[in-house]
């Protein structure tokens, strides 16, 4: 059976398509592993599977035959009067030195499984720990060994696919496959010297004996997933730490990477740090396939665009999920599905594809996933909702590492040319100025640093860069300082006002008793409230907003800036009170109104409720508030222990709480400063 062009060659490359069908690509492919759910679905007598069969002959390295007239093993016993014998059994030894280190094993004796591969794993590796599944069980010739790795990335590719190694030689394979295939991308020169030069400047010589918790990771990492040490022992969770910070101090142009840390852990499994750093330099600067997003955009558009993938090539899966749910909250994580929930055996062999055909892969893997779900579990009640569920069905994952990878193959036309089309489309809605995640494709290195060192207790740093993603353009590169918070500086509004009132613009935090977490972002200072024109009143601007995050996160913009639509809605309804009010005024002959606003007749209802819009921040020495007209969105009194919330016109938004008033469980402050407070520097 045909397969469908790819820009990169999947067609050539042997994508498996299943079902008999002769009609263009179906846009989902159903599972067909056997009952155990561990048979390759080619055996399934309900399908056809059709796989490119390598025809080329493997490379191999040529042994040479050595002849000696005595043993190698003891050359002590065997003695001439000549000396010849000890020369001869020396210069074999010379000769079998020369040749690679996978065939020296195999003149002088390959040792078992285990010794394999705790020879071929890193001194610190916890050997025990991995576990892996040998590619013997399921398949037909399992006959490669290391100094059989094809030259020819395609044909490399197919090996790769099918595993067709001997699982003895399992890990010799990987360790020598593995460099292969990372320096496979290089254009120039190793660069493995320049590591030690950085890493003794960052840690001093005595490197060895850092402790890894001791070491600040880059702000590229991705705080909510931070580097897994898979079987890395304490060494090499160190080595891995300090791999990191010279990847940051020679690669600027790293602003954010969170796929970095995960895939730089995996490789020190086999590679030394040097080696390592000269392959992840390889794969950052490849040109012939995708293997890492460097910034905050590209990262995000290549892991929400997993959800219109699944639409299209899982839709069986992904229609059960929307049923189900959020399918965005139920995607929210999937490439860490992958790289943290899978076990090892089955994360390695998605390492192998990895570097052998980029970031495509996990777009495979992560749909194989979904359909097996699908299959296993279908819509079996979960507790603890769809997301919890998936990752706990993966931690055990009841097929084996070939399956999970056969059924990834399955997928027919899923192109480079399709996940680019995909990708390109998020990127433009990323970048545009109306949209929700403008300001974070505008940050610089510093202020993502600055964000992930924030240690606020309300909020995660997750939250907080969603927050940064809603605040406006040009604030967003000011660097944050969290100047106040009630767990350090005490529940006291002159505290309060000390730490904050010249702070401009500020986040405010707030987490209830009930673990409700909600604020606001507010773009002047609670100093105006000292003005002579605002004294007593409110004050601040438009660009002022509330959010909430539990029990949902939402942001609650400036009413006078609601889309056209609803700012049409609002106009009309806003004619329909001007006129009722203006019957009520001329009825009163221009008295007081039921508001408590003095009106003089004929006075228009419209400026009331202008002005009720526009009531933003409210300061006084007993409360502070945020929003009004027709109640407060946020108000806090004195004692920063209790606290109001309701529906206020300024914002349309709902109670933040569940009930009306709530008890403050932490207050807390962050602002970004832009030189004009007088307390920079001033951290909590």
């Amino acid at each position: 059976m045909p397969t469908p062009p790819d820009e990169t060659g999947d067609a050539q490359t042997g994508d498996v398509a299943m079902g008999t069908n002769t009609d263009p690509p179906a846009t989902e492919t159903e599972l067909g592993a056997g009952k155990n759910g561990d048979e390759d679905p080619s055996a399934n007598s309900n399908q056809s599977v059709t796989e490119e069969k390598v025809t080329e002959p493997i490379i191999k390295i040529d042994v040479p035959t050595v002849s000696v007239t005595v043993q190698i093993n003891d050359p002590k016993d065997q003695t001439t009067t000549d000396g010849q014998a000890t020369s001869n059994a020396a210069e074999a030894e010379n000769e079998v030195s020369e040749l690679p280190s996978a065939v020296q094993r195999r003149v002088k004796g390959g040792g078992s499984a285990d010794e394999n591969k705790r020879r071929s794993l890193m001194l610190w590796v916890d050997a025990d720990l991995v576990q892996t599944v040998g590619s013997d069980q399921g398949t037909k010739s399992p006959q490669h060994s290391p100094e059989d790795i094809p030259s020819d990335l395609k044909r490399l590719k197919k090996v790769i696919r099918k595993e067709r190694w001997a699982s003895d030689t399992e890990h010799e394979v990987r360790k020598e496959m593995w460099k292969t295939l990372c320096l496979k991308n290089s254009s120039g020169a190793s660069v493995s010297h320049v590591y030690h030069e950085v890493e003794e400047g960052l840690f001093g010589k005595e490197t060895d004996s850092v402790d890894p918790s001791s070491i600040t990771l880059p702000s590229f990492v991705d705080p909510d997933h931070p580097a897994s040490a898979y079987a890395l022992k304490s060494e090499g969770q160190a080595r891995l730490n300090r791999l990191l910070c010279v990847l940051a101090d020679t690669r600027p142009d790293i602003l954010f990477c969170p796929l970095l840390a995960p895939l730089a852990g995996m490789l020190l499994h086999y590679m030394s740090p040097e080696e390592t750093f000269d392959g992840l330099s390889a794969l950052l600067g490849s040109t012939r396939y995708k293997f890492l997003e460097v910034s905050w955009v590209e990262h995000e558009s290549f892991r929400i665009s997993f959800e219109k993938l699944a639409a299209r090539f899982a839709a069986s899966a992904h229609k059960m999920f929307i049923k189900q749910g959020d399918v965005a909250e139920i995607y929210q994580d999937w490439i860490w599905w992958i790289l943290e929930d899978l076990p090892f055996s089955h994360v390695i062999r998605v390492m192998d594809c990895y570097l052998s055909e980029g970031l495509k892969i996990f777009y495979r893997v992560g749909l194989a996933i979904l359909m097996l779900y699908k299959k296993h579990k279908g819509t079996a009640e979960a507790p603890d909702g769809v997301a919890a569920s998936i990752r706990e069905f993966v931690r055990s994952i009841p097929v084996s590492p070939n399956t999970l990878l056969t059924v990834g193959f399955q997928f027919r036309g899923l192109s480079r040319s399709v996940i680019g089309t995909f990708q390109t489309k998020h990127k433009e809605t990323l970048r545009e100025d109306n949209s929700p995640y403008r300001a974070a494709s505008r940050r610089q290195n510093s202020v993502i640093t600055k964000l992930n060192q924030i240690s606020s207790s309300i909020i995660t740093h997750q939250q907080l860069h969603t927050i940064w993603s809603w605040i406006p353009t040009r604030f967003s590169i000011y660097q944050p300082s969290l100047v106040f918070t009630t767990q350090e500086h005490g529940f006291s509004l002159t505290t309060f006002y000390t730490r904050c009132e010249y702070c401009e613009p500020t986040i405010l935090l707030i987490k209830t008793s009930d673990q409700e977490i909600f604020g606001a972002f507010l773009s002047s200072s609670w100093s105006t409230r000292n003005d002579g024109d605002h004294k007593g009143i409110y004050f601040g601007t438009g660009e002022s907003f509330l959010f909430s995050f539990a029990p949902e996160e939402k942001k609650y913009p400036w009413v006078g800036i609601l889309p056209k639509e609803e700012e049409k809605e609002e106009e009309k309804e806003e004619e329909k009170k001007e006129k009722k009010e203006e019957e009520e005024v001329k009825e009163n002959g221009g008295v007081e109104g039921e508001d408590g606003e003095r009106r003089a007749s004929g006075a228009s209802g419209g400026d009331l409720k202008k002005k009720m819009n526009e009531m933003f921040m409210r300061a006084s020495p007993s409360l502070v508030a945020v929003g009004g007209g027709d109640g407060d969105g946020i108000l806090i009194e004195g004692d920063l222990t209790k606290g109001f919330s309701t529906h206020c016109l300024t914002f349309e938004n709902p109670g933040l709480a569940k009930e009306r008033s709530f008890n403050c469980d932490v207050i807390e402050v962050i602002t970004m400063e832009d030189g004009r407070n007088p307390l920079n520097g001033v951290t909590a």
